[in-house]
């Protein structure tokens, strides 16, 4: 993984030294305004706003809905089921920072029951995910990749709600900057390895 705030040198496609630094982006958008998202994505938090926009409570929600919260999460998707949605709980673990997670079967995915609590869920209905993947029936293969992706979008939020976004900028031996990449949600390998490609640079 490429050191934060620390000039790393690359190298271009002529063999051209140049170096490259990865900081903060501090205009990255908010991922669930930035793009349409077939899933929903809502919470119910005191101090936080939703993901998604509902001006309804948690109780009002459910009975527009005839869902049923239950004694924990697991009966809540259950019951979202029984009216042909598929959807993942979310929770929220709070300890100097914010961190999201969806999980599949409504567990509390966080050791830590005192910093964490059940959020709230994403979910999409069947028929629109056999709308996006372009499939009659909701196989297991198709759920899996459902789950994958909701998991995906609510990491995305939740490196977005900490201020976790990055940049990369190109530099010549001068010190010019002659390039820029950002939006990159998450201090991951693999968003490195993205903006080299996008710059068009690679590790020397």
């Amino acid at each position: 993984m490429m050191d934060f705030n620390v000039l790393t040198a690359v190298k271009n496609s002529e063999g051209e030294m140049l170096m490259v630094k990865k900081g903060y982006d501090e205009f990255a958008e908010n991922p669930r305004k930035m793009c349409d998202h077939y899933t929903k994505f809502y919470t119910w938090l005191r101090r936080l706003t939703s993901p998604d926009s509902i001006s309804d409570t948690f109780d009002t929600w459910l009975d527009n809905h005839g869902f049923k919260a239950g004694s924990n999460p697991a009966d809540l998707i259950s019951s979202m089921a029984k009216k042909g949605y598929v959807a993942l709980a979310v929770y929220k673990y709070e300890h100097s920072s914010i961190s999201y997670k969806a999980t599949v079967g409504g567990d509390n995915p966080y050791s830590c029951n005192w910093d964490s609590c059940f959020a709230g869920v994403i979910y999409a209905s069947r028929k629109d995910i056999r709308k996006e993947y372009g499939v009659k029936r909701v196989t297991k293969d198709v759920l899996e990749r459902f789950y994958s992706l909701c998991q995906a979008e609510v990491e995305e939020y939740s490196a977005w709600a900490n201020g976790d976004c990055y940049c990369y900028s190109l530099y010549e031996a001068n010190g010019d900057v002659v390039a820029c990449t950002a939006g990159y949600y998450g201090d991951t390998e693999e968003n490195d390895a993205s903006a080299l490609e996008n710059l068009g640079v690679t590790l020397v």
